[in-house]
């Protein structure tokens, strides 16, 4: 792991015991960005408007009745743990266990529709991995331009996965290939659409990366993890379609983010105008949004 110094330069409180993932939606006025965050067990997403480099107090909303009412488990915990959104102001929820994304409508009423994440038990790569524990799947959500999803695997041997349609050709990933806030994430309405695994990337055991929880890409449209398992961040150049190794750089997270040995980092976004946020799973309302600073770019 790289010894660069990044530093915490602000922080806030969501109003989340257990942030697990982080994105940002345009808020509907046609400039400004909403931050999105999502609870792990209860079945709340948080929306705060970025305005002037802060993070105002967020509003809490309960979906869990959108969740039930499109033909989602209602029951239990949420299992959120990855959020994505598109032009349309959509919110793509990753669950984990549920092995599926959630795409909700604009005003987080119902579902647009539901992806279902294959993995078959005999794929060479993941199928065991996969199907050995099902807290340790899907964690961290990317839409790309492709019309794929690209998704972490947590532990415990952390995975990249491309997810797409059916018969398509793996695209991989490479600076720019994530969708773009101004472009549409295409799928029908209403129904579920099956995906399945079409790359995958076991990450490199020697880049110090122990858990995949978040992905998030850069000003430049790089490729970035953060991970509770190492405390870091981490940064991929491109990811070849062929599958393989994603070759990872990391760097430790400051460490005063961290009052006790329980409490994780779990949620990435990049912000304009604010740069790298870092959420935590504290278990506990006390500070969880941080700002960094010093990360390499």
């Amino acid at each position: 792991m790289n010894a660069q110094r990044i530093e915490t330069r602000a922080r806030w409180e969501l109003p989340l015991a257990e942030a697990s993932a982080l994105s940002l939606r345009q808020d509907g006025a046609g400039g400004g960005l909403e931050l999105l965050a999502v609870d792990d067990e209860r079945f709340e997403l948080a929306l705060s408007a970025i305005d002037g480099g802060v993070v105002p107090p967020a509003e809490p909303v309960d979906i869990r009745a959108a969740v039930a009412n499109g033909g989602g488990d209602g029951d239990g915990g949420s299992d959120f743990e990855g959020v994505a959104s598109d032009a349309s102001r959509r919110v793509f929820v990753l669950q984990e266990r549920g092995q599926r994304v959630l795409v909700l409508d604009e005003g987080l009423s119902g579902l647009h529709c539901t992806i279902t994440l294959s993995v078959p038990r005999g794929h060479a790569d993941l199928g065991r991995e996969w199907h050995a524990d099902e807290n340790t799947r899907g964690e961290g959500l990317v839409l790309l331009r492709s019309g794929h999803l690209l998704v972490g695997k947590e532990r415990d041997a952390p995975w990249l996965i491309e997810f797409g349609p059916p018969g398509d050709d793996p695209a991989g990933f490479a600076p720019g290939d994530a969708l773009r806030p101004d472009e549409t994430f295409s799928l029908p309405r209403g129904g579920t659409v099956a995906f399945e695994v079409l790359a995958a990337w076991r990450v490199d055991p020697e880049a110090g990366v122990g858990s995949v929880n978040d992905l998030a890409t850069d000003a430049g449209g790089r490729l970035h993890v953060v991970s509770a398992g190492s405390r870091s961040l981490a940064r991929s150049e491109a990811l070849d379609p062929r599958g393989g190794v994603a070759a990872l750089t990391a760097w430790p997270l400051p460490a005063d983010l961290f009052e006790n040995e329980d409490d994780k980092a779990e949620g990435l976004v990049f912000a304009p105008g604010l740069g790298w946020l870092v959420a935590l799973d504290r278990g506990r309302r006390v500070p969880n949004l941080f700002c960094l600073s010093g990360v390499p770019s």
